[in-house]
């Protein structure tokens, strides 16, 4: 464990931490490469600033809980990045590789000023709370596994009006899916209602992909699970 306060700053080459708590608690300052890999599962407590790469390697799961971080380009190549910070985590973009997993947590967001692209074998996972969108992003690229959670809590108030949660809103068209969906075992009590994820290519209102309750013939990506 390391005990030190201070800020660190990442200004050419790539810092490479095992530990979650290796950079201490305070401020870090990436403007070229850090890279998490964490050989035990871990939290990071930095908050984050700069707008050099982050990197999320190797098999564990590591979770960011600084409010107010920022990044450049965010790449989750292995194991689980997890966003559990109050608000918004703002990156210039996101891409999960196959096999890799990027959490959100509720209450988490992400605002990118690119692409959130998640790449075939890829999961995201999201546990639904307050805020929509959870993800904002220029224009995003669908496919593996979607999970989603904490809908249950608010099925009753859903059922009455239909209600659909955005998950995602990008500025421009969503021309892709994921290749599933999962609500794990929330679902409904009636035959003629769904839980399912869709794709809405608004006129300018933006393009979305929301999950919630449809009719089940008008369904378009029900549970997959």
């Amino acid at each position: 464990n390391n005990g030190y306060t201070g800020g660190t700053s990442i200004n050419a080459g790539q810092l490479i931490i095992q530990n979650g708590s290796a950079l201490g608690s305070g401020r870090v300052t990436n403007n070229s490469f850090l890279e998490l890999a964490l050989t035990a599962d871990g939290t990071v407590v930095n908050q984050l600033a700069g707008t050099g790469n982050l990197i999320k390697s190797g098999s564990s799961v590591a979770t960011l809980n600084a409010a107010g971080s920022t990044a450049g380009a965010v790449t989750v190549g292995g194991g689980t990045l997890s966003f559990a910070q109050s608000g918004n985590f703002q990156a210039a973009a996101l891409t999960t590789l196959g096999g890799a997993t990027t959490d959100l947590r509720a209450g988490a967001a992400i605002t990118l000023n690119g692409a959130f692209t998640q790449n075939s074998g890829a999961t995201l996972n999201l546990s639904l709370g307050d805020l929509t969108p959870i993800i904002r992003a220029d224009s995003a690229n669908l496919a593996g596994a979607l999970n989603i959670d904490g809908f249950g809590s608010n099925m009753a108030r859903a059922s009455a009006a239909l209600i659909r949660h955005v998950i995602i809103q990008s500025a421009q068209v969503i021309n892709s899916d994921f290749d599933s969906i999962s609500f794990g075992s929330q679902g409904t009590d009636w035959d003629f209602l769904i839980l399912d994820g869709r794709v809405d290519n608004g006129i300018g209102v933006g393009h979305t992909y929301s999950v919630g309750l449809e009719l089940a013939w008008n369904a378009t990506n029900p549970d997959q699970a």
